[in-house]
């Protein structure tokens, strides 16, 4: 009956292993059951209204649309229809089972179902596109071998994992809501477009293939990430990680990611060129660094663990930086353009703080650093707040020639030394509370007040030194090598010299509220007189055109003392 129609309105067929071929099957009634491995093949149109069809290991070929609606039941089973048409299910009752739609065929067609369908495959030379909303029952495998599958804006709800791995395969979610929700979703071959809609996965793996996103869609992984296709494109996405202890490994940029479980980076650097957000969750660096080109936000109960990894801004234009309770390892700007401003909270920084371009603007947040604070490039803007140097390591300060607003040493050793690198143009107040900072025959002025419970070291040769020497407290250290003056002023609560090949000579009388110390070199006094209330130590040389020491200030009865003196 190939070139005819078959037509049931009642009664009962039974078909066991034969084949039916016809043009239209259409059934608006009675009973048609398949019991074994048969064929049924329509040249035109599969249409069921009513009654019962049971399909059972059966294969159905389509040449055009399939169509179930009215009052009906169709037990699928685990069946095979291949539909070269439109693929339409309203009405019920339609049971899934195991059964799998095939849609085929070189033309554009649609598929839409009010209830669970099984298996979906596409392989075609066409488009086949969602025309409903379409759920699969868990265990339902959606397949692309060929051909193009575009939600058009609707929604998919997957029933397993899915993979895309033929080369001609295409799936466009555009718009739609492609849900795998608890399954995962793997790219190595073939074409995903995404415009404005939706992914939800568990896993999320794209190692090849093309990935292009064109508008402002969303990722949501509850699993973990992995991109490395070279052919990812980010457009205006984000993604969102939910999982716990889950991980990232992207050798591609991503535009925002927004962290909402616990995610470690795994294998590749992370390249954020739109924002990172840690909301309520948390992100470790594993052994990986970090680059962001928008805002970095730790927002919530958020953490950021640094390890020993760094976290570069590296955008071209305005940032935001705001890292709640977080400390971080090393942070370094590297902008093309634009600013990195720190909001919300101060920074504690494990190690090295770097500006290689750029500029940081510190808002009204203060800044703690261990080792190193270099300004390469660009520009610092303090506004009114402290920089402080702390931790148990030696330091290194470049500050470029710009000016600060206060600056504080309290490292946690009274040996561990911060020396400058270059010139510092102005601070408003400098404090020593333990440490050693030295200027190392750079320029160094403080506008305000200088605190020293420390030591401050300079070589006496530096070609501006302006500061208002604190006299009740710390140590001033001269160590510099050939010829020097005293930079600091006149007046000193504890004073030394140490460097053998040093040599400083008093332009006026000199006061010593406490001790003075040549541990090496020479003083020349001149013909200037020396006032010291402590105790006289030297172990290097000293000159004077008459004797200049004398013994001025008494403090509480004690009787200044001359030690190792043989000059």
């Amino acid at each position: 009956a190939a070139s005819y129609n078959v037509s049931q309105s009642s009664g009962t067929i039974n078909q066991s292993t034969g084949t039916l071929s016809c043009n239209d099957f259409t059934k608006t009634g009675g009973t048609y059951s398949i019991t074994g491995a048969s064929i049924i093949n329509t040249n035109n149109n599969f249409t069921i209204s009513g009654g019962t069809f049971t399909a059972n290991a059966s294969t159905i070929n389509v040449s055009n649309d399939f169509t179930l609606s009215g009052v009906y039941t169709y037990n699928a089973n685990n069946s095979i229809v291949n539909v070269s048409g439109n693929i339409s299910i309203s009405g019920n009752t339609f049971n899934c089972n195991t059964s799998t739609f095939v849609m085929q065929g070189a033309n554009n067609k649609t598929i839409s179902s009010n209830q669970n369908i099984y298996n979906l495959t596409i392989n075609t030379t066409a488009t086949k596109s969602l025309n409903s909303n379409i759920t699969q029952t868990a265990g339902g495998v959606l397949t692309i071998t060929q051909g193009t599958f575009d939600l058009n804006g609707f929604t998919i709800n997957l029933g397993a994992n899915f993979t895309l791995s033929s080369v001609g395969g295409v799936l466009t979610i555009g718009s739609g809501n492609f849900n795998a929700a608890s399954y995962n979703v793997s790219q190595s071959s073939g074409t995903i477009n995404q415009s404005t809609g939706t992914l939800s996965c568990n896993d999320f793996s794209i190692t090849s293939g093309i990935y292009s996103i064109t508008g402002a869609s969303i990722i949501n992984i509850s699993g973990n990430a992995t991109i490395t296709s070279t052919f990812w494109n980010y457009g205006s996405s984000t993604i969102n990680m939910s999982g716990l202890a889950k991980t990232i490994n992207a050798s591609q940029p991503l535009n925002n990611l927004n962290i909402t479980g616990s995610v470690t980076i795994n294998t590749n650097d992370l390249n954020i060129d739109g924002s990172l957000t840690i909301n309520n969750g948390s992100l470790n660096t594993g052994t990986q660094d970090i680059y962001v080109a928008m805002n970095f936000s730790i927002i919530g109960t958020g953490t950021f663990n640094a390890g020993t990894k760094k976290v570069i801004f590296d955008g071209n234009g305005v940032q935001q930086f705001l890292p709640r309770t977080s400390t971080f390892y090393d942070i370094e700007v590297d902008k093309t353009g634009g600013t990195v401003t720190l909001i919300g909270a101060d920074l504690i920084v494990n190690r090295d703080f770097i500006i290689e371009n750029g500029n940081f603007d510190t808002d009204i947040r203060n800044i703690t650093i261990t080792r190193d604070f270099l300004i390469n490039g660009g520009a610092f803007i303090p506004n009114n707040q402290t920089i402080t140097f702390t931790g148990g390591v030696d330091s290194n300060f470049k500050p470029n020639n710009l000016s600060f607003w206060n600056i504080v040493i309290n490292k946690s050793g009274a040996n561990l030394r911060v020396t400058q690198q270059d010139n510092l143009s102005s601070c408003n107040d400098f404090t020593i509370s333990q440490g050693i900072y030295y200027i190392n025959n750079n320029n160094w002025t403080v506008s305000n007040t200088f605190s020293n419970n420390g030591v401050l070291e300079l070589n006496g040769s530096e070609t501006i030194v302006s500061v208002t020497n604190d006299t009740d407290s710390g140590l001033v250290r001269y160590r510099g090598a050939g010829a020097g003056s005293l930079k600091v002023g006149n007046i000193y609560y504890n004073l030394e010299f140490n460097n053998g090949a040093g040599s400083w000579v008093l332009i006026a009388n000199l006061t010593v509220n406490n001790n003075i110390t040549i541990t090496a070199g020479t003083l020349n006094a001149g013909s200037n007189e020396i006032n010291f209330a402590g105790t006289w130590t030297n172990t290097g040389t000293f000159s004077a055109n008459v004797d200049q020491i004398t013994t001025v200030f008494s403090y509480g009865g004690s009787t200044p003392q001359l030690n190792n003196e043989n000059n």
